[in-house]
């Protein structure tokens, strides 16, 4: 019996001096939250609708225009887009995100419309649009959903052509315009996020004014009043620094 309590205090002396060895218990660690804070730049890619009216003011050549100031045609210029994004959000306490986003695309969108019997032709041939301007949403975590606007800058090639003398005439135009949209984005890492967007682009009436020849070779000019706008749909990646 004497063997035995002398052995059980054993076992519990070097228990206890196992536990004292033991490093103190640690309160867990937690991760800090998401922040949609700082400068980014990325990628997208897309497609876009482009709808035109075309109303001629000038038809080109001597004698009455019996359908100037009237809509001749009206047309859609579609097609793929690809390009490059840059910004800068700041997250408030609140969850609110604001920021500034500047984007530049690519365009393949193109389109042509005709009239008198098909003997009269006007195209669009998109090269690139640009938006710049704020932007508003909320961040749930790595889930941001916001909205934006702001200028919108696009540039094209417009023509015109008379398939029954071989007259063409043309120009390259720079148009300002108005934007509004917005989309969805999530942040899959740390510093990446994918986003899903649509876009409104609206260029208004503009007066085009198109230099080159009438059949025969005389130089001319042909007048167009075109309203133009566009929507967008195009998903991005970005680059959170």
């Amino acid at each position: 019996m004497k063997r035995m309590a002398l052995a059980a205090a054993f076992v519990l002396s070097a228990t206890a001096a196992g536990a004292a060895d033991l490093p103190a218990p640690q309160a867990p660690v937690l991760a800090a939250p998401f922040s949609w804070t700082g400068a980014y730049v990325g990628v997208h890619g897309g497609y876009g609708w482009t709808d035109t009216d075309w109303r001629l003011l000038d038809n080109a050549g001597p004698g009455a225009c019996g359908e100037c100031g009237t809509i001749v045609t009206g047309f859609g210029a579609d097609g793929f887009l690809a390009g490059l994004q840059g910004g800068y959000n700041w997250q408030l306490a609140n969850g609110v995100v604001i920021g500034v986003e500047a984007d530049l695309s690519f365009t393949w969108a193109d389109g042509e419309g005709r009239w008198n019997a098909a003997t009269r032709t006007a195209a669009l041939d998109l090269d690139f649009l640009a938006t710049l301007g704020p932007r508003i949403g909320y961040g749930a975590d790595r889930l941001l959903v916001y909205i934006e606007g702001g200028l919108a800058l696009a540039r094209g090639e417009y023509e015109h052509r008379n398939l029954t003398n071989g007259a063409r005439f043309t120009s390259d135009e720079t148009r300002t315009g108005w934007f509004v949209g917005g989309g969805v984005e999530y942040a899959f890492a740390q510093n990446w996020s994918a986003k899903i967007e649509y876009n409104y682009v609206s260029f208004g009436d503009e007066s085009v004014n198109l230099a080159g020849n009438r059949g025969g070779g005389q130089p001319g000019v042909a007048v167009f009043d075109v309203e133009q706008d566009m929507q967008i749909v195009k998903a991005g990646l970005n680059y959170r620094f």
